[in-house]
């Protein structure tokens, strides 16, 4: 549909949004894709944990325990007197 302004000239429509072609993105900062080898049992598995969600999940979880300061362990707190 085309406008008409003040003085009858037409305004031609936009033309529509080009679409972004690919896989839409899934809200995730992802750089790189990861192939391993694995047996069908291997793959069901992944898939019932709940895949490449399951993985960053539990890869970010595993980052955060590497972050902290190590506890420090109970032999090393209490004084032996030796």
């Amino acid at each position: 549909m085309k406008e008409e302004t003040e003085n009858n000239t037409q305004i031609p429509d936009a033309a529509p949004p080009k679409r972004r072609r690919g896989r839409p993105l899934s809200g995730h900062a992802k750089d790189i894709i990861i192939h391993i080898r694995c047996t069908p049992e291997q793959k069901d598995m992944f898939m019932r944990m709940g895949g490449a969600d399951w993985l960053r999940t539990f890869l970010d979880t595993i980052q955060e325990g590497f972050e902290r300061k190590p506890a420090r362990r109970a032999e090393e707190t209490s004084s032996t007197g030796s």
